[in-house]
């Protein structure tokens, strides 16, 4: 469970970094395949819910995001 933790920790401060929040929703919800309300209400929000399957995934993308928008 610690591991997990350590993932939505790394999720949080990626999240951080990002300077377009919106456009990075909405491309991510079509990576992930997911709405872009239940990324913006759940996975980045108050409650951080992102399910542990995509976890990895997310922390890919965000990282290459914010690689790319430098």
């Amino acid at each position: 469970m610690a591991e997990l933790k350590t993932k939505i920790d790394n999720i949080k401060n990626l999240w951080k970094q990002i300077n377009n929040k919106t456009a990075f929703i909405i491309e991510c919800s079509s990576a992930v395949d997911r709405s872009a309300n239940t990324l913006h209400n759940h996975w980045f929000a108050r409650f951080w819910q992102v399910p542990n399957e995509k976890q990895d995934e997310v922390i890919i993308y965000m990282q290459k995001w914010i690689f790319n928008q430098k």
